[in-house]
């Protein structure tokens, strides 16, 4: 037995010298990665700015993970863009500095109109071994809105449809003023208020709001703010409007079929549109009734100008409707 343990442990000793004599297979090296790895912060970024208000350019970040103790320039791509924008695209990266911010400045922006930027990291600046964003997005909407102002809302149209006059209550307002002299004017959510009592016309015939709501028959999912567009010859338009309130028969919108009015009287004055013209409301269930359009003052002395004294108030809807259905 023991002679046995010799030969074998004799036999375990020439197994082990001839593998300690093989030679090593060789491992294949990793490829080298590129020396520059340069990223963005972020993949892009959506901004509405007031140009009133806030400095027209955008600061776009970017950051190195390698070849840090060097100084480099890198060469942005630059996918789509607009004439407005004004940038260097050659990113530059002093020794030891590991992020860099890229100023695009816009100063000859319109407002109310949107620019998109796009660009990219040259394939020579990406580590493939490193992950971060070769590719950047920015959108910028330009607005100028003035502060919010109050005006008066006179409205014929849901009186058309309910059986009751048409009302006059106070609404707040901004406007987004063009060079060319053109405007945006954005009534602020004038529909979507509750009754808290204080319905009562003042003493220049206007109600504090518009009087007719519960809290129940208010829509509680966007914004239903009102936008006329008024170009530079006075001709005003605006988009289907949803009032944000459903009387108990759906979402109840104006629509507009591209129908222009006359912008009357001076810029400060008022907008108004055609009793006689063709819009209409409709609720939910697609049921449309003849609408008698609408005016807006830019302030009540622009109402009394033209009215005197507010249009009388009916009575509540709820009592008309109940024998109307959509």
């Amino acid at each position: 037995m023991k002679k046995l343990n010799k030969y074998l442990l004799l036999l375990a000793a020439a197994v082990f010298t001839l593998t300690a004599c093989e030679k090593p297979a060789e491992r294949e090296s990793s490829p080298e990665a590129p020396v520059a790895s340069v990223s963005f912060t972020n993949g892009g970024e959506a901004y509405e700015l007031n140009m009133q208000k806030e400095a027209l350019e955008h600061t776009i970040k970017l950051y190195r993970t390698t070849n840090i103790d060097q100084a480099d320039e890198v060469k942005l791509k630059v996918i789509s863009t607009n004439d407005v924008f004004e940038f260097d695209p050659v990113v530059k990266f002093k020794a030891g500095e590991k992020e860099v911010a890229l100023v695009v400045k816009f100063p000859n922006g319109e407002s109310d109109s949107t620019y998109t930027l796009e660009l990219a990291i040259p394939e020579d600046k990406i580590n493939p071994y490193h992950t971060g964003t070769s590719s950047y997005a920015y959108v910028v909407s330009l607005v100028n809105w003035t502060d919010p102002k109050q005006g008066v809302f006179v409205d014929y149209s849901l009186g058309s449809v309910f059986g009751y006059g048409p009302i006059a209550f106070y609404a707040d307002y901004k406007y987004d003023l063009k060079k060319d002299g053109s405007f945006k004017l954005r009534v602020i959510d004038p529909f979507y208020v509750v009754q808290d009592g204080t319905e009562a016309p003042d003493e220049n015939g206007v109600l504090p709001h518009f009087p007719y709501n519960a809290a129940a028959d208010l829509l509680k999912v966007d914004n239903y703010s009102l936008d006329i567009f008024v170009d530079k010859d006075g001709k005003a338009s605006f988009q289907d409007f949803a009032l944000g309130i459903d009387w108990g028969y759906g979402s109840i919108t104006i629509n507009n079929f591209n129908v222009e009015a006359e912008g009357a009287g001076a810029f400060d004055d008022f907008v108004a549109f055609d009793p006689n013209s063709k819009q209409l409301v409709t609720a939910m269930g697609g049921d449309a009734y003849a609408y008698a359009g609408f005016e807006f003052f830019f302030s009540v002395d622009a109402f009394k100008n033209a009215y005197g004294a507010a249009p009388a108030r009916a009575k509540a809807p709820r009592a008309a409707k109940a024998n109307r259905s959509f």
